[in-house]
């Protein structure tokens, strides 16, 4: 009997399924991810198999950050669309302005300019989505007075 049988097999991806990764999926089964590795290159079906499990298990965490991010998570909004929307969405923190006369501006300003302009880009995504969703986060979000309620004028 092979030392990493078919029962392991099942449980190995099922692990993985779960969000283990190969390493910690391998010795939960009983078995070194060398010897997952020697399997993995014998049997490229089992290869298959083993990217699928972790596919499934990143499609969980997907569905999990849209969820939050349609629940009104700024973070994990931006987390979606910056990775999602790379050409429209981009951090852009450590853009440097270019030296000028102008007077510096207080970082407070700064960042309130800045999450403003990021809400409102959110909640014109999310409207492009669902409208319904866009308008239950504007509703939240000036409830909580961190947005005017006309901020859906984007």
């Amino acid at each position: 009997m092979s030392k990493f049988g078919k029962r392991r097999q099942r449980a190995y991806l099922e692990a993985l399924r779960n969000g283990a990764r190969r390493g910690a999926a391998a010795a939960s089964v009983g078995v070194t991810r060398q010897t997952v590795w020697a399997y993995r290159r014998e049997h490229p079906e089992f290869a298959e198999a083993e990217e699928q499990a972790e596919m499934e298990a990143n499609e969980l965490v997907e569905d999990s950050l849209f969820q939050a991010a349609v629940s009104g998570n700024v973070v994990a909004s931006l987390a979606w669309l910056y990775n999602r929307m790379p050409d429209r969405w981009q951090d852009r923190r450590n853009v440097r302005p270019a030296p000028g006369p102008e007077a510096p501006v207080a970082p407070d300003q700064v960042v309130e300019e800045i999450t403003l302009t990021v809400t409102k880009r959110v909640i014109s995504a999310v409207r492009e989505v669902d409208p319904n969703v866009a308008d239950q986060l504007i509703q939240r979000l000036a409830r909580q007075s961190l947005i005017a309620p006309d901020a859906d004028r984007v």
